[in-house]
């Protein structure tokens, strides 16, 4: 008997069923149910043994003329989806038919459980399934609505078991350790939610966007965030990516922090070209919320940061100040979730964070603010995991350099990480960086997508005729050009400029 997907038919005289509780309900109602199905219900409550049968017998119908939608349908199974160890053998076997594009037959299956005829249910199992007449009719969608029932379920189980095995602990754990724990499962959870995600694209459709671009040179791509910077966007395509991790690297005093705040500032002021200001999280791990808001103060009102830290400043000096804090208000949220108005920057310091604290704080603020730009300041400072098994520095930065890759393309955000510059470059005639003086380079220097370096020459030579010059060498870019743009960084008000107007 062949698997007949018939769309104009079901086993309830044609009406597909209006939701999941409506399908298992229907399935577990029938009166050819297997009583099998009703122990193991009553034994995990999480399960819906009535659906792992209805999947088997129609696994095993299966023919030319289904395999195709079958198979995309079944990426979502596991054996380990199926509660009942009957069915979770004959899926088992079903499954690895089916990723060796074979028909999962009655006959194929019999004949791979040769050797283990009793863990499947024995013949009479089999015959069963393969005859069962609730399956007769089994539309594309109604198999589709199975596989999602047994996913869900079995991602319920999983969250139960390990809710219970962090309940376990809770006494004698870390409370904030414990948190951090529950929202990386929930985020793990949501990422398996969606199956698609991992998907392969057809070539066409990773051409097509690009085919888009070209012919329509006026379009702007609803994906790239500006950083403010004309020319430093224009070498990358654009602006910053999601997905992209981007290094922001120099030796100490030369302005790193002052140029990430001033980006950020950008960011979350014009942002995307085509919907505006985007959500930034700066995370701080040296300064205090309060310095870098001194910071972005005086960036913005042109005002020294020597007046700002003063007990009192000059009528002038705080006209100016006056001028802009309506820059930093925070977005009204009461009439629609727009960034429009306010200021959608937001400043978190804490110094011993570890990756896990990243990945935490990173997931919640895209769950709660939509997609973002990440700064952090600064990569080394990311402390290691509790029971870590890194050896040395290079192992753990290492992994802290992957973990931020794999963070950037999970949410689908740009990371920009400041990093701090090997020492021994001090020695050199030319100070200016390269990429073998990145701390730990090899690892960093692999898994950034954008290296950007920050110079002022006047750090070294303080008689220098023109003391705010300062450059923004692009050192690496995965997908585009590298080079030097020329900048002037003003030191008194922690601010980063072009040094001629742009007219891009």
């Amino acid at each position: 008997m062949s698997f007949v997907f018939d769309a104009t038919q079901s086993v309830n005289n044609g009406a597909l069923p209006q939701s999941q509780n409506d399908f298992i309900a229907q399935i577990t109602a029938d009166p050819l149910a297997d009583p099998l199905c009703a122990q193991w219900q009553a034994l995990e409550p999480l399960s819906a043994p009535a659906v792992e049968k209805e999947l088997c017998a129609a696994l095993l119908r299966v023919d030319d003329t289904t395999l195709a939608s079958v198979r995309i349908a079944a990426q979502a199974l596991r054996p380990e989806t199926f509660v009942v160890a009957a069915y979770r053998s004959i899926a088992s076997l079903c499954l690895h038919l089916l990723s060796t594009d074979r028909i999962p037959s009655f006959t194929a299956v019999h004949t791979l459980a040769q050797q283990r005829l009793t863990d499947i249910g024995g013949i009479e199992m089999l015959t069963d399934l393969a005859n069962d007449p609730t399956v007769r009719y089994c539309t594309p969608r109604m198999f589709e609505q199975s596989c999602e029932i047994v996913h869900n379920l079995a991602l319920k189980r999983l969250y139960r078991d390990q809710l219970q095995d962090q309940l376990k602990h809770l006494a004698s754990a870390d409370l904030s350790q414990s948190l951090r724990q529950t929202h990386d499962l929930l985020g793990s959870l949501s990422n398996q939610l969606d199956r698609g995600a991992n998907e392969p694209v057809h070539i066409w459709d990773a051409i097509e966007p690009v085919l888009d671009r070209l012919v329509n040179p006026q379009e702007v791509d609803p994906n790239i965030i500006r950083t403010g910077f004309g020319p430093l966007d224009d070498v990358l395509g654009g602006g910053l990516r999601g997905g992209d991790l981007v290094l922001l690297a120099g030796r100490p005093s030369m302005g790193k922090t002052a140029l990430a705040l001033n980006m950020a500032q950008n960011t979350s002021r014009i942002g995307s070209p085509t919907n505006g200001p985007v959500p930034t999280l700066f995370k701080e791990l040296e300064m205090t919320a309060g310095a870098l808001g001194t910071r972005a103060l005086a960036s913005a009102s042109r005002v020294g940061m020597q007046h700002l830290r003063a007990s009192s400043v000059s009528d002038e000096h705080l006209h100016n100040v006056l001028d802009v804090v309506h820059r930093f208000q925070k977005p009204d949220f009461a009439a629609a979730r727009s960034y429009d108005k306010g200021c959608a920057l937001w400043i978190q310091d804490r110094s011993g964070v570890t990756l896990q604290d990243v990945r935490t704080n990173a997931r919640k603020f895209v769950r709660e603010h939509g997609p973002c730009v990440l700064f952090i300041d600064y990569l080394q400072l990311i402390a290691m995991e509790p029971g870590s098994r890194a050896k040395d520095t290079h192992t753990h930065v290492s992994s802290v350099s992957q973990g931020l890759k794999s963070l950037a393309k999970e949410l689908g955000i740009p990371i920009v990480a400041l990093s701090q510059l090997n020492r021994s470059l001090e020695h050199r005639a030319c100070k200016r960086p390269i990429l073998a003086d990145l701390r730990e380079s090899g690892s960093l220097e692999q898994d950034a997508d954008i290296i950007l370096f920050v110079y002022r020459d006047s750090v070294y030579n303080p008689g220098t005729s023109d003391p705010t010059e300062a450059e923004l060498i692009v050192a690496k870019q995965r997908d585009g050009a590298i080079g030097s743009i020329p900048m002037r960084y003003h030191a008194s008000t922690v601010t980063f400029e072009m040094q001629q107007p742009y007219r891009g």
